[in-house]
C-alpha cells in the first residue's frame, strides 16, 4: 500500500508541475520573447494554472506512507 501513496505522490507532483509549465509556455518573436499562452488564450491558460493548483493540493494533502 505505501507504493500505491507514494506513487500518486509523484504523479500528482509530476502533473502539477506539468500544467503549470504549460501555461508559461513561450516563443521566441524577431525582436522579443512572447508568451504566447497568456497573450493568445488566457482562458485555456488559467484553467491549466487551476488544474495545476488542484493536482498540488492533492500531492501536499496525499499521505506519504
Amino acid at each position: 500500500m505505501p507504493l500505491s501513496n507514494v506513487r500518486r505522490r509523484n504523479v500528482y507532483l509530476a502533473l502539477a508541475i506539468v500544467l503549470f509549465a504549460t501555461s508559461l509556455m513561450f516563443i521566441y518573436g524577431p525582436k522579443q520573447m512572447v508568451w504566447w499562452m497568456w497573450r493568445d488564450a488566457p482562458i485555456a491558460a488559467a484553467v491549466l494554472t487551476v488544474a495545476a493548483v488542484f493536482f498540488a493540493v492533492r500531492w501536499w494533502r496525499t499521505p506519504r506512507s
